[in-house]
This record gives structure tokens, sequence and C-alpha cells, in this order.
């Protein structure tokens, strides 16, 4: 992986940890300003852009990183991409709402990643076509744009989108 290459303060996303010694040196880098923190648990060495323009840039990563064995579900296993209202919805264990830079995740509990569910980043899977299927299926009560599943005519035909790709990755 790139971030065990290279040295912490030439990483775009850095992450806090555990360990003592490389928490000191982030503290250290940030006092220095070689570092800033955009949101609980995650800083960047980028001063030029907002955090919303890093994050988005960077969100598969930083979810993988952050919450291993979560699965980018319903309508955001399609679209591969927040929803209009900055949106992204992820199965997990537990139910929860957190706000990064930009972005919303919307974590619903339930299974991990099953058979057939495909690594997307580090520990971050998405769902496999019949699970993205069943899961947008379900009722919503949310508005269109917070919804969990797409409504009809949202829906492209499955397997297509602008990149020729499943989903369209994040913009």
């Amino acid at each position: 992986m790139v971030e065990n290459i290279l040295p912490i303060h030439l990483q775009e996303v850095v992450f806090s940890s555990s360990d003592t010694s490389y928490s000191r040196q982030i503290t250290q880098l940030e006092k220095d300003g070689k570092l800033r923190k955009i949101a609980p648990r995650i800083y960047t060495s980028n001063f030029e852009e907002s955090a919303e323009t890093i994050v988005r840039r960077n969100l598969f990563m930083i979810l993988g990183r952050l919450y291993p064995q979560a699965v980018l579900s319903h309508r955001s296993a399609l679209e591969f991409k927040p929803t209009s209202a900055g949106h992204l919805f992820l199965t997990y264990t537990y139910t929860k709402k957190i706000n990064l830079p930009g972005i919303v995740l919307r974590f619903l509990e339930g299974p991990g990643p099953i058979e057939g569910d495909n690594p997307l980043s580090g520990e971050l899977f998405f769902s496999q076509m019949e699970r993205a299927l069943l899961e947008n299926m379900e009722v919503s009560r949310q508005p269109r744009p917070e919804s969990k599943t797409l409504a009809i005519g949202d829906r492209r035909p499955l397997g297509k989108c602008d990149s020729g790709k499943r989903g369209g990755g994040v913009e």
C-alpha cells in the first residue's frame, strides 16, 4: 500500500491510530503545520483543497480503513456515489448516521460481506448485484434524494452507466 511507503506528511489522507508513537507523530505534524484535521480520525497534508473535495476523492479508501467489513449497499451499491443530497448507504454492524465533510454516511445494521460480495477498497465491500437488487426492493420512507432505494425513474438499465461500468464513481 502507498500509505506504508510514503512518509506520513506526504500522504494526502492520514488516519489516527491507537499506536502512541504514530499518534504522537501525527500530533507533531499537525502542530508543525504539515497536517490538518478534516474529520474525526482523518488528517490531510493537502492544504489547497477543501475537506469535502479530499473526502470525496478518497471516500472508498477512508471507508475501507475506518469501517472494516462495511458493505456499500442499497442504492449506493448500484450507483457507486453519494445521492444528490450527499448520502451514501452502507450495511454495517449498527444503524447510525455519520457526517463527513460533504458526505452523510448512512449505516444500516445488517450482515457484513457474504459470498459473492466484492472487495472495493481495503476492507470495504460492495453488494453483489442480486443483493443490491433485493435491497432496492425495500420500502423507504425518506424523500427521494435521501432514500436508501432508487425510485423507478432513477434506475438505469442494469449494468449500464456513463462510463460503461456498473456504478458511476464518486464525482
